[in-house]
């Protein structure tokens, strides 16, 4: 544990409005804030911060790209808030990959459904959440507008990625002491069985149901000051998962981390929920799993 949060930041309004999530994050988890910014040195740049071989070695000011003004809004913002910014030369998922071996959270922005722009510009965005020594949380910029219901939505599929991602929302949502809601989806197309279409949907539903219920038990069991609730859906997970979260705060979803995002999300389904999302949504791999600052 670091109890240290980072978010990236370019001076975008996707990331203002991660920088904004991350600060009161910081604030509920007693942990430090880095704003990190990060630019590429042109070939034989001259000037403050050219040459630099040190990847980590803070440049003046002028060069900090607006992290350290919006490190000071922040702090004017929360005034508890442990903040600092830090400009590192580099390409975006490296420097946001290697810096979140020293976070328990990585924090970036995105844009509405389709695009993930700046800090996270096409590719970058799965390659930060697949290769992230810790969770990753992406943030839309329409976040900064919603009204907190302090509800905790995560998908549940039975893998290890999943079981990791269960594990990472009871925290949160204890944190949190809202309502933690458990969604499972389950598909009645079944090909190669014996059984008539009736009886095989029966089947399934009855395992499915079993296996939520399961989590369900699990995540009450530990419950502290929050409300457990299961959802059992029939159809595609996407639409499963950002039905339930329209009215969430963060949305927790499993990751292998391998040739994209898998488990509850693999395949297109990664791209709809961390596009489409409302609210956050956080990328757990079973690696990068970290509990909650208390």
């Amino acid at each position: 544990m670091n109890n240290r949060i980072i978010v990236g930041y370019d001076g975008s309004v996707p990331a203002a409005a991660a920088a904004d999530w991350a600060a009161a994050e910081a604030v509920a988890r007693h942990a430090e804030l880095c704003v990190l910014s990060c630019y590429t040195m042109p070939i034989g740049g001259t000037g403050p911060g050219a040459g630099l071989s040190d990847r980590s070695a803070p440049i003046e000011r002028a060069r900090l790209g607006g992290a350290e003004a919006m490190a000071v809004e922040l702090r004017r913002r929360h005034p508890q808030l442990s903040c600092q910014a830090l400009a590192v030369i580099g390409s975006p998922s490296e420097v946001l990959i290697d810096a979140s071996a020293t976070a328990d959270l990585m924090v970036v922005g995105r844009s509405g459904a389709g695009a993930v722009e700046a800090f996270v510009t096409g590719s970058i965005a799965n390659t930060v959440a697949r290769g992230s020594s810790c969770p990753t949380v992406l943030v839309p910029s329409c976040s900064t507008r919603r009204v907190s219901t302090g509800i905790v939505v995560v998908g549940i599929d039975g893998s290890p990625a999943s079981d990791a991602a269960l594990e990472w929302a009871v925290a949160e949502a204890s944190l949190r002491g809202g309502e933690l809601a458990l969604v499972h989806a389950w598909d009645s197309t079944v090909t190669g069985h014996d059984l008539d279409s009736c009886a095989a949907r029966d089947v399934i539903r009855a395992s499915a149901a079993a296996l939520l219920e399961s989590a369900r038990q699990a995540a009450t069991r530990r419950a502290n000051g929050y409300i457990v609730r299961s959802e059992l859906v029939e159809g595609h997970a996407s639409a499963a998962l950002l039905d339930v979260a329209s009215s969430a705060d963060l949305l927790v979803v499993g990751s292998r981390g391998r040739g994209g995002l898998r488990s509850v999300l693999f395949g297109s389904v990664a791209r709809l929920v961390a596009d489409h999302a409302p609210c956050p949504t956080v990328v757990i791999r079973p690696a990068s799993a970290r509990a909650v600052t208390r």
